[in-house]
């Protein structure tokens, strides 16, 4: 989905989607750590294989550096139409100030992806 979104917003220099990258891209690194916690009871109770960690691990990393990948792509469509954008200030501006747009698509791609 991250891809899919990035793509039309590079593509379409569509910034309202380009705005709806980020709060996936936090979901995804929580699902990152929780996968990978997951992981860890697993080879606790010796349901997985330190060698199939190792991949499992290699993979979630690669998923999850695709995902930042995504953001720095899409807030580069937002500097492109609007030189105000400023990447380390939108994104302390969206975490700091609770940016309701942002606390309403992070809750929902929360809900869509949780792992509970």
């Amino acid at each position: 989905e991250i891809l899919s979104i990035t793509k039309e917003a590079f593509v379409d220099e569509n910034v309202a989607l380009a705005y709806d990258v980020e709060p996936l891209e936090q979901v995804i690194d929580g699902l990152k750590t929780a996968l990978r916690d997951r992981h860890v009871v697993r080879l606790k109770d010796g349901e997985c294989t330190v060698e199939a960690g190792f991949i499992w691990s290699d993979l979630l990393t690669d998923l999850e550096r695709t995902s930042d990948h995504c953001s720095n792509i899409a807030i580069d469509v937002m500097e492109s139409a609007n030189s105000s954008v400023l990447a380390h200030d939108y994104l302390r501006h969206l975490r700091e100030d609770g940016n309701n747009q942002y606390q309403i698509l992070l809750a929902g791609y929360s809900s869509k992806y949780s792992v509970d």
